[in-house]
């Protein structure tokens, strides 16, 4: 009995540091947007006092559009409950916003998905998956502009290959 409760809370104390290292990375980007908001800047001080939970982080992010972060929060509450959507729209912004910058920013922004949602092991994740990838890229028309999503794939590492083919 006692090395289950060893396990039992050597597991909470991983949930609550993957939820510590989530928060850490919402309250940096709502300090970015302090700078033009001061009662913003008050607010990110008070919060960075005390863990907070999952639903009230992702509703900051909800509420500031802060896509990264969020898909970091989602990522944290995964093992608890998926939200497909959720994840899809926020990758859906984040290309959206990347591809508007030309397609080598949309690139940089893929490397960056990879590096932070991507298991070594497997390739992918359950933010990081390339057929949600390739259908945010779809979605928008990244086909159209600089590159393909044949692209982006070569540029997300050889060894990793698509749950569906890209050529029909």
């Amino acid at each position: 009995a006692g090395a289950a409760l060893g396990a039992d809370f050597v597991r909470i104390a991983e949930q609550r540091l993957q939820l510590a290292r989530a928060q850490g990375k919402v309250l940096d980007e709502l300090s970015a947007l302090a700078r033009s908001d001061a009662s913003l800047g008050s607010h990110c001080a008070r919060l960075r006092t005390r863990l907070l939970e999952i639903e009230v982080l992702y509703a900051l992010c909800e509420q500031h559009n802060l896509h990264l972060p969020a898909l970091a929060v989602l990522a944290v509450a995964a093992p608890y409950q998926q939200y497909t959507e959720r994840v899809e729209g926020h990758l859906d912004a984040l290309l959206h916003r990347a591809l508007a910058s030309g397609w080598a920013i949309a690139c940089e922004t893929l490397v960056e998905l990879r590096a932070l949602f991507c298991s070594p092991s497997s390739g992918e994740s359950y933010i990081f998956r390339l057929d949600r990838i390739c259908a945010a890229l779809e979605r928008d028309r990244a086909a159209a502009r600089d590159g393909t999503a044949a692209d982006a794939v070569e540029l997300l590492g050889a060894g990793v290959a698509p749950a569906v083919p890209w050529e029909a």
